[in-house]
């Protein structure tokens, strides 16, 4: 079986897992990156929660809320990664922490920066429903300040913890409803048609991110960046100005750097310096050697020299 067989397979099981776990939602493997996916299914005596790992996008189309696999919210715990969150007509920036309470019964999209890990909390339909009786929106971001955030953030980040002990049943519909009574004063709403902005320092720290994850990759390239990001390119150029950077130097910079850490390596003393460069998403040897000697003032074939006497001290 080729590599490209095996990951459309891994990605189709993950798929039905995600399915089964969540319902209706539909994801989309990168397009330019390996796909990353994994899902573990936890029952905590009737509290249902699911630990997602993956970089795929994932959504589903507005229906009525009256089928079966549309009787839960979600409430999202993002242990780690970026993402942006798109629900009916607003956007909303995920960072790791955030708590995010998704309605899986309006349109909503999940994009990710890179890998993400949260854990997806099966609330009640009904209860939130009566909770948020008078709210004109019953999905966002979550607060974490003032009181009720506190209670909520720390609530769910020790459910997530000792998810494998297990829960009696009362405690189980105690704690539901403990964390149902406190969706309604942590719930910040927006208006419809509201895009939360990216700062320039979320916006050069995102992008630094996906070009660590990306370096390997001789197609990246700004536009790339922007994409993953759903950014501009424009607002990207503009936020490593503000750094007093460019995009095109950090990546030229972190390979360069990849790549000097192969070099010294001993391990690594019988691999061909091509292999190394290209390996890092360099495609011309001439070029890498020119600026590899540029940036270390020594040839790659130096550099390594160097490194292997100093290890041989």
């Amino acid at each position: 079986m080729n590599s490209a067989s095996h990951t459309t397979d891994a990605f189709d099981q993950w798929q039905s897992q995600l399915t089964e776990a969540c319902g209706r939602f539909i994801a989309r493997p990168p397009e330019r990156h390996h796909f990353v996916g994994s899902i573990a299914n936890k029952d905590c005596d009737g509290l249902s929660m699911a630990e997602i790992q993956t970089n795929a996008t994932v959504s589903c189309k507005k229906i009525r809320a009256d089928r079966d696999n549309d009787q839960y919210y979600f409430l999202i715990h993002q242990r780690s990664g970026y993402s942006t969150v798109a629900m009916d007509d607003c956007s909303f920036q995920v960072l790791p922490g955030d708590l995010l309470l998704l309605d899986p019964a309006v349109s909503c999209s999940i994009m990710p920066v890179g890998v993400i890990d949260h854990v997806s909390h099966c609330l009640d339909r009904h209860r939130v429903d009566r909770a948020l009786a008078h709210q004109r929106q019953r999905f966002g971001k979550l607060s974490r300040a003032g009181t009720s955030g506190l209670l909520l953030s720390g609530m769910v980040a020790e459910l997530d913890r000792h998810s494998h002990l297990g829960l009696a049943d009362s405690q189980s519909d105690a704690l539901q409803q403990a964390i149902v009574a406190l969706l309604k004063p942590a719930l910040q709403l927006e208006a419809p048609g509201t895009r939360i902005e990216h700062t320039v320092q979320d916006i050069y720290r995102w992008a630094e991110k996906v070009i660590i994850q990306s370096l390997a990759d001789p197609a990246l390239s700004p536009e790339q960046v922007a994409t993953q990001l759903n950014i501009s390119v424009r607002h990207l150029y503009r936020a490593f100005e503000e750094h007093g950077d460019t995009i095109c130097r950090l990546i030229q910079k972190s390979r360069l750097n990849r790549c000097a850490a192969e070099l010294a390596n001993p391990a690594n003393m019988k691999k061909p310096i091509t292999d190394i460069a290209y390996g890092w998403g360099f495609n011309d040897s001439a070029h890498f050697s020119r600026i590899f000697k540029k940036q270390f003032s020594l040839s790659p074939r130096e550099y390594r020299q160097q490194s292997h006497l100093l290890h041989q001290r």
